[in-house]
């Protein structure tokens, strides 16, 4: 029997184990997607890093439990690129306008990724396995009886491997919505506690995300800042995404289409981003490098049925009631929705990471 089992390796998963496992405990991480970071991915030419597909920033002056983790990690902070002005982009028109700074926001040297991989050296190899989903969770007397599935093909032809391990503890860092569809609890969890999982939305699940690369930001030269405001789209937002120094030159937006939408217009979207780039920024933004589109909403293992079904929201702080620990106190939940500070974004999940760790901690049995 281990000691740990952690289902998921995003940021909230990779946190609670490299505080379970500093603390001398062994742990497992399975991933059920063939790469671990969860909602943190990055676009990457040849290998090198581009920006980022998932969440991008931080903010270390209200964020402080980000700012000491990304200080012990050795990652290096700058600020979002701010300077210049604006573009309201409305029907008819552009327009350059001052757009209002968010003070403090900051981005990561080689984005959140680094998050990630740094988290993951610290728990060293055969620690995490990935396509590997936990399929049933099952009380025993002295832990969790956990079924895995190993996946080794394609999501459509994949055969199914079964293996049981037993955790003395299991921290679910999966959104809750996805654990609530696809893992089985014996005995089931309290009628109060799924509905309360099934009201909790899941943070970026149903957006799409755009980053696209140039030879060189072409747009700061203009005395423009990268950050576009649209009513037209497809983009609802644009910012300049470059590095610290402003190489690699990309911008980024976010996509202001439902679902249904971008899958009804799924192979004209990459012209359709590029025209409203040129709209806005000139014939220099018709020639990118690279173009990415990444859309969550098609990653089952992070968009479950009920946030495909409804509305986009950001979570707010969810009951206490979510963040006890379930199946005779062996079950613990931790994602970036239940967190108590930032529920959502980066900070959250680390929050919600150490704190199921210190849950499993305070135990000690």
């Amino acid at each position: 029997m281990i000691d740990v089992l952690v289902v998921g390796a995003g940021v909230s998963g990779l946190t609670a184990a490299v505080q379970c496992r500093a603390a001398g405990y062994q742990v497992m991480v399975v991933e059920d997607m063939e790469s671990i970071g969860g909602r943190v991915k990055s676009a990457t030419i040849d290998g090198d890093y581009v920006g980022d597909l998932g969440p991008s920033w931080v903010w270390p002056p209200w964020q402080p439990v980000a700012a000491r983790w990304i200080a012990d990690l050795g990652i290096e902070m700058f600020p979002q690129f701010e300077e210049g002005t604006g573009l309201l982009d409305f029907p008819g028109q552009v327009e350059r306008h001052p757009l209002p700074g968010q003070h403090g926001i900051a981005r990561l040297t080689g984005g959140p990724q680094s998050i990630v991989g740094k988290l993951s050296e610290r728990l060293g190899d055969r620690v995490i396995r990935c396509g590997v989903s936990a399929q049933t969770l099952v009380k025993l007397s002295n832990g969790i009886e956990v079924h895995l599935q190993t996946l080794t093909d394609k999501p459509d032809t994949r055969n199914q491997n079964d293996s049981i391990v037993q955790a003395r503890h299991v921290i679910v860092a999966v959104p809750v919505r996805v654990a609530l569809e696809t893992i089985q609890f014996e005995p089931g969890l309290p009628p109060d506690f799924r509905r309360q999982m099934a009201e909790t939305p899941t943070w970026m699940a149903t957006q799409a995300k755009v980053v696209v690369h140039y030879p060189k930001a072409f747009w700061r030269e203009d005395g423009l800042s990268g950050r576009v405001a649209s009513r037209v789209g497809p983009l609802v937002e644009i910012h300049d995404h470059c590095g610290s120094d402003g190489s690699p030159a990309a911008l980024f937006g976010f996509m202001g289409l439902t679902l249904e939408q971008r899958q009804k217009h799924r192979d004209a979207l990459p012209s359709l981003i590029i025209e409203q780039l040129r709209r806005c920024f000139g014939e220099q933004a018709t020639t990118p490098t690279y173009l990415w589109i990444e859309d969550w909403a098609l990653t089952r293992s992070v968009c479950s049925a009920t946030d495909c079904n409804g509305e986009a929201q950001h979570p707010e702080v969810r009951p206490a009631a979510l963040r006890q620990a379930l199946l005779g106190g062996k079950v613990h939940f931790a994602t970036a929705e239940l967190a108590t500070e930032s529920p959502g974004l980066i900070n959250g999940a680390l929050v919600a990471g150490e704190a199921a760790a210190e849950a499993v901690l305070k135990s000690r049995n």
